[in-house]
This record gives C-alpha cells, structure tokens and sequence, in this order.
C-alpha cells in the first residue's frame, strides 16, 4: 500500500477525532442545534424517568391537560430515561451519548452494507470516512435526538434485506420485517426512503427476472418477499398513527398535530413541489451538508459516470446500485418537501444514500483515473466536509437566546410548585425542560376562541403558579387568563422589552432585567429605515458588501415571521429573539 494513504488515512483519523470531541463536547449544556426537537425528545424521557408518564400514551407536558402528546414511538426515550433518570443535566449527557452510540452503530451498518455491494475495501474505508465527516452526521450524531436511533434500524433493514436476496431464509426475512417495523416506529420519515430503496431493487430484479425466462419463477418469489418486508413495517406504522391521533384528539391544543393536521407541513403542499426555488435551495443546503464546499464538483463527477456508462452501452453492478442509491436519496425529498425544505436534520435520513452514490461513481472512475489520483479526491472531500463541520457546528452551537436565558433565570429563582401558563412562545418544550415544570403554551390572543375556553375547562382545576407574556398582543387574554384560573396574580414583572410576568409568589427585583440588551439596540440600528421582507435576508455585512452601520467582518439577519436571527461577527454568536416584530422593532435604549 502506497505510503501516502496511510498518512492520509492517519490525518483524516485525527482530524475526525477533533470534529467529534467539538461536536459531543461544545456548548454540552444546552440544547443549540434545533433547540425544539431536542427539548421535546428530553422532557418525554423525563417524565417517563419521574415515572409520571406512561410508555405508549407518553407525555410531552407543554400543552396542558390531558399532556400526552405521543408521535414517534418512545423506545429512544425510555432508554435514555432508565441511563439519565431525574437530573436534567445527566438526562440531557445520557440522550446526547445514547445518541453517539447508535451512530457508532449505523458506521458499523454501512460497513456490513459496503461488504455486500460491488464496492473494492479501498472505498468501503472512504465510505466510512465520508459519513463520519458530513456535516450533517457528525454535528448531529451528538444531540438528544433520534435520528441515529432510526437510521441505525434503517440501515439493518437494508443489510438484511441485502442478505435475503442472496440467500433466503425465514429468519432472515424476520429479522428484515424486525428492522423495519423498529424503523418505521421511530420515524416514518427516516424508514420512507430505504422502503423506497427496497422497492426500486425489487423492481430491477423483477424485470431482470423477466427478461431470463428461467428464473420467472425466482422473480415473483422475490416480489413476494420483498412486498411482506415492505407491508409488515407499513401496517405496523399506520397502527401506530392511528393510536397517536387517538390520543391527540383528547386535547383541544393537540388537535391539529395529528397525522391529517400535519400532513400538509410534513409533505409540502403541490405548488411547493413545483417550485424552482424550494428546491435549490433544499440542494445547495444538503449538498453542503454532506460534501462540503466539494459539492460543487460531485454533479460532474455523477454526470461523468453516467456519460461513460452511456457511451459503453452497458449498465454494469456498480451503476445499478448507483441508480438505486440516488433514487433513496430523491425520494426523501420529493416526498417530504416541506420537512427537507425546512430543517437540516432530516437529512440525517438519505444522507447515505448521496453518499453511497458518490462513492459508487469513485469506484466507477478508478477504471479510468490512477489511483492516486481518486485517493486524492476522497481526501479533498472528506477534508472539505470536515471544515464545513466544524464551520456548522460553531455557527449552531453559539446559538444565544438572551430573552429566553433571562426568562429561564427568573423562573428558577421562584418558589415554585405547580404548572407554568406561556403566550407567544410556540410549544417549544425547552423552558418547560430547563425549569422543571409543566406548562400550558398558548399561541392564540382570542380569548373567546374556542380551543381556548375548552383548553381552560380542562385546566383550571391546576395550581397555575406564573404566566408568561411574550408580547403586548397577549395582555388582554394574560388578563383574563388570570382570572379563568382563579386569580391571585398579583405580582408582576417586566423581565425583558415587551416581555412580562405575572406570578401568584413574589417575584425577585423591581423593574425590568435586562441582559445582552445592547444585541436589540444594534438590530434596531441596522434595521433602522430599511424595506423589511415577510421573511429572508434582511439586512448584510460583509467585506464584500461593507455597510456603514456594521462593526464587525460580517453580520448577516434573517427574518422568519416575527422571529429574527442575528449572525454577529463581533460577538461571534448566532441570537435568536422572538416576537421581535411585535415587541422590539420601535426598541431604543441608550
């Protein structure tokens, strides 16, 4: 073996070394990568560890009475309770680990994957190299989410069904259907595309079958089994589904989460799937995710596979798999557009897949280019996705929430012994987590809505200790909200611009706490007689394109709704305010 593969293998070894122990390591105590998804994975699993929940029916306590809010099956999170039980901080350390685990588990899966496909070891290894430097796997791997969890059952679904087309057996068939049903438990979203992927091959087989008119017989044999490891996980999903929207009904606030409710946020709407712009920008984000800056260079290295295969007439083993892999990444998308179009970590599920097709057309091009230089290639990729790693994870892991860091700070100064009332803070489970305590999070400023009259029959009988008010388009129904709960608030606080609470026990200080209020002025001051968009960039500083209002080597905001974000150069920090359009875009204070 040429010396300069192991100094590359040594360096990229080091290197991946580093992005983990930043990835498990930096900003450990909070939840910064997608606060809402980690936060509402921890705090099922902490009452399940109080033993205030049951397992099936499991609570998601942010939404008031009845609190169980069951959507994917809670198998990650009871485990993650039994490692972490009632301490916050060891819970959060046992879900972020058990996280790490079953990633350790899904390289193993690839590998006995790799084993099994055309692929020669020399980039078997590389597979292995470039899935453990994505952005996407290596940021995400470490957060208290179950995204591992599903992929590594997703990824045994589809070793053994690798194994079952070779050589049939029934408990090998068993052991398919186990993995997919644990699959599709966990995350439909995650089990949709290696279904897709199972169906594809199938269907390969079955015309390939076909065309050799002595193995008919083997053909529909294959479609058979093929179908039952497919139906079995699908009907034991669509079980589930029905279960969960059961349990949803129950409560006004969670009505709308059932699977007909979401069904629309979850895939997209048509004109949305039709859109250019949905769908560059999905690419460009997950082609970064994955590759790195070298995603620019890896559409000519799958065309070039293509032509070549085309000018030669022949569509050999590697290509096959090639086209198999690159419709499992496809269909994730093309079936959930709006979940791929809104988040990053949803590529988590058919991020392998791109992968696996980058690495089938490197093993394509070794026919053609020196080895040397292929080794290269892989090199230059898997250091490109590593510094974008590390670029990601910095950006994400600074994330600051002043307000929220604020209001979390005074709720742990009370006295408290009963559940929390919040306005304008969507459902997010992270302050309910960080404080410990239940909470009715109410987005809605009609007081005679009737979600809202039926959500305060169902909880009035509640010791409400506080109310939370996230802007002044909520001080008439906090109001009244107060007296439907039987009065007695009657202290009351300005912890942040626009932001109160309105508490039954003395509340601690006079006056408004203010922290990091010098991030609002300099919004404000940028924003200052600027046209804002409903939504996008906002405003930019850049050494490209200098702004005489900014400080630093750059600054960009970004407005979601009524939500800003502030990527700041000078303090090296991504913020993130709520309501800043209703409560602080007037904000001057000297």
């Amino acid at each position: 073996m040429p010396k300069y593969v192991n100094k590359f293998r040594i360096g990229i070894s080091l290197l991946l070394a580093l992005l983990y122990a930043y990835s498990l390591f930096g900003a450990s105590d909070h939840f910064s990568l997608t606060p809402f998804r980690e936060a509402h994975t921890a705090i099922s699993s902490y009452y399940m560890a109080k033993g205030e929940s049951s397992f099936l029916a499991y609570e998601v306590p942010v939404l008031g009475q009845p609190w169980a809010v069951p959507m994917e099956f809670p198998l990650f999170q009871w485990i993650a309770s039994k490692l972490g039980g009632t301490d916050i901080h060891v819970l959060r350390w046992a879900g972020r680990l058990l996280s790490l685990a079953f990633w350790g588990g899904c390289l193993w899966m690839a590998f006995l994957i790799s084993r099994l496909s055309p692929l020669e070891r020399n980039d078997r290894l590389w597979l292995l190299a470039l899935l453990a430097g994505a952005p996407i796997f290596s940021a995400y791997s470490t957060t208290f989410l179950i995204e591992s969890f599903a992929l590594f059952f997703a990824l045994g679904y589809l070793w053994s069904f690798l194994c079952l087309r070779s050589q049939f057996s029934f408990g090998v068939l068993a052991l398919t259907c186990a993995f997919g049903i644990l699959t599709a438990l966990s995350k439909p979203s995650t089990w949709a595309p290696f279904a897709g992927v199972i169906i594809m091959a199938t269907g390969l087989d079955f015309l390939i079958g076909l065309k050799k008119k002595d193995n008919v017989k083997n053909a529909f044999v294959n479609l058979l089994v093929s179908g039952i490891a497919v139906m079995g996980p699908l009907v034991a999903a669509l079980i589930w589904v029905r279960f969960c929207d059961a349990i949803k009904l129950e409560n006004p606030l969670t009505r709308r989460l059932t699977s007909e409710g979401l069904s629309e946020w979850a895939y997209g709407s048509l004109s949305q799937k039709l859109s250019l712009d949905v769908w560059c920008v999905i690419f460009v984000k997950q082609w970064l995710l994955i590759f790195g800056f070298v995603a620019v260079l890896v559409p000519f290295v799958l065309l070039g596979v293509g032509w070549s295969a085309f000018k030669e007439k022949t569509v050999k083993a590697p290509m096959l798999w090639l086209l198999v892999a690159l419709g499992g990444y496809f269909s994730a998308p093309i079936v959930f557009s709006n979940l791929h179009f809104r988040h990053d970590y949803y590529l988590f599920a058919n991020g392998f897949f791109l992968i696996a097709a980058f690495v089938l057309s490197m093993s394509c091009l070794r026919q053609k280019f020196s080895a040397k230089a292929v080794t290269w290639f892989y090199c230059l990729t898997v250091v490109s996705a590593i510094l974008v790693s590390l670029g990601y994870m910095g950006i994400r892991k600074s994330l600051a929430e002043p307000a929220e860091d604020v209001l979390i700070r005074e709720i742990q100064q009370l006295d408290l012994n009963g559940p929390i009332v919040y306005f304008g803070f969507d459902w997010s489970s992270k302050i309910p987590y960080e404080v410990e305590q239940r909470a009715l999070m109410l987005r809605m400023s009609d007081s005679k809505h009737p979600d809202y009259l039926e959500a305060m029959q169902l909880n009035q009988n509640l010791n409400w200790t506080v109310i939370v008010v996230g802007d002044v388009s909520y001080d008439a129904i906090a109001t009244e909200t107060a007296k439907n709960l039987g009065g007695g608030f009657d202290y009351e606080k300005e912890f942040w611009p626009g932001m109160r609470l309105i508490s039954r026990v003395p509340l601690a200080g006079n006056g408004t706490v203010i922290s990091g209020i010098n991030i609002l002025n300099r919004i404000t001051e940028r924003l200052e007689g600027e046209e804002i968009p409903a939504g996008g960039l906002v405003y930019l500083h850049s050494w490209m394109t200098p702004s005489p209002k900014g400080e630093s080597a750059f600054e960009l905001i970004l407005r979601r709704g009524d939500e800003v974000f502030f990527i700041d150069g000078k303090e090296k920090k991504l913020f993130r305010f709520r309501n800043y359009f209703k409560s602080n875009a007037e904000l001057t204070v000297s």
